[in-house]
């Protein structure tokens, strides 16, 4: 049978609403004031006047930023990479360690069953030698008189 075509389990409806929640409150919301936060200061900047800045360093300052962006934008491409990875082995990845977990399980009886194979005739021994000596001991004991007072 092989494993790979079965379906993703069910998931719980209440853990499930309880984790939207959640993600809504933690991540979503604080995102959206934060981008509204930048949005605000944008129009802000852009609304106050230009000043006496000159616009060779405005310029200059564009070209010095340039590489910062670019290794910031391959810093954020390889970050949702990784996100999406982590995103696609997680819906992958509880089947098949469940599946290793079967596996695993059954050699763990197959070693269990061959090691009490390998033990049983010692044991038999061992048991049968140690009935033969409660049994001579409980006769010694029967045959054995008991001690007598010295008084």
């Amino acid at each position: 049978m092989d494993d790979s075509q079965t379906p993703p389990a069910e998931r719980n409806p209440i853990t499930q609403a309880i984790h939207r929640r959640q993600v809504f409150w933690q991540i979503t919301l604080p995102l959206i004031v934060l981008a509204l936060i930048f949005l605000a200061l944008t129009v802000l900047v852009s609304l106050s006047g230009v000043g006496l800045q000159s616009r060779w360093a405005d310029i200059s300052a564009i070209w010095c930023l340039c590489p910062n962006l670019i290794v910031l934008l391959l810093c954020v491409g390889s970050l949702g990479g990784m996100s999406y990875g982590l995103f696609r082995l997680l819906r992958v990845l509880p089947g098949k360690l469940f599946s290793l977990q079967k596996l695993s399980l059954k050699f763990r009886d197959g070693v269990q069953k061959v090691s009490d194979a390998a033990v049983e005739p010692v044991l038999k021994v061992h048991s049968s030698r140690a009935g033969q000596k409660t049994l001579w001991k409980h006769l010694r004991d029967l045959i054995k008189r008991p001690p007598r007072d010295t008084e």
